[in-house]
């Protein structure tokens, strides 16, 4: 699956182009900067909890005792055919990240002028966390919407059907999502698709310590129409 990850995320995130991408309050997951950083310049991190914004910081400070990214990086280094490896793709993804901030989706918070428009917006299995329905759902689309340039894009990712998601011990809400849903939800928020891809899960090989109930992950991407 994580090869899926990141073939999809370098693919949809290379039918962009500009000089500022956004990563949605992913985690302390920096997948998509390692990818988008070969085609951004800046990249933004907003991430809700403080311990996550302190590995992320941790990490672009080289402090990597607390993150250990190696293996992404030679995944995605050997994908490049990047012969520098590891240590060009760890420089190049640091040198990118120039915001780590924080944001809480569930009090429609603001961005500062001076970071708007973003060129893409990148999400991953966060929207659908937070939404309690399809209405505050479409709502967090298209508030992501509105932070994005007139012909930029959209990079959104989930999983369909799921109700909820485990990790160690603790059990987690999920919206239950479809494709009708969420693509209602773009064309909303004044985006077109513009493509999508779809990985089975099989339950009988998920990690125990990270359960869901999910029929599958998406990756769908789509452009904001000029007004």
């Amino acid at each position: 699956m994580v090869n899926y990850l990141l073939t999809t995320t370098a693919q949809f995130a290379g039918d962009f182009r500009g000089d500022c991408m956004a990563d949605i309050c992913a985690g302390p997951v920096i997948l998509p900067s390692i990818l988008g950083s070969r085609i951004f310049k800046r990249i933004h991190l907003y991430e809700y909890t403080p311990q996550c914004r302190e590995v992320l910081n941790a990490w672009k400070n080289k402090n990597e005792g607390l993150f250990d990214l190696s293996s992404f990086m030679k995944t995605v280094a050997d994908l490049e055919g990047c012969r520098s490896g590891l240590y060009f793709c760890s420089a190049r993804t640091r040198t990118a990240i120039t915001r780590i901030l924080p944001l809480d989706l569930t009090n429609t918070p603001t961005m500062s002028k001076d970071d708007l428009p973003f060129d893409v917006i990148y999400s991953a299995w966060t929207l659908e966390a937070v939404a309690k329905t399809n209405a505050e759902y479409k709502a967090m689309v298209s508030l992501l919407g509105s932070w994005v340039r007139p012909g930029g894009g959209l990079l959104m990712m989930g999983s369909y059907g799921q109700t909820f998601y485990t990790l160690g011990e603790k059990k987690f809400h999920s919206l239950k999502l479809s494709e009708s849903v969420v693509l209602a939800a773009l064309d909303e928020a004044g985006f077109r698709f513009k493509r999508k891809s779809y990985f089975d899960v099989d339950p009988d090989n998920m990690d125990p310590a990270c359960l869901s109930d999910s029929n599958g992950l998406f990756f769908i991407s789509a452009v904001k129409n000029h007004e």
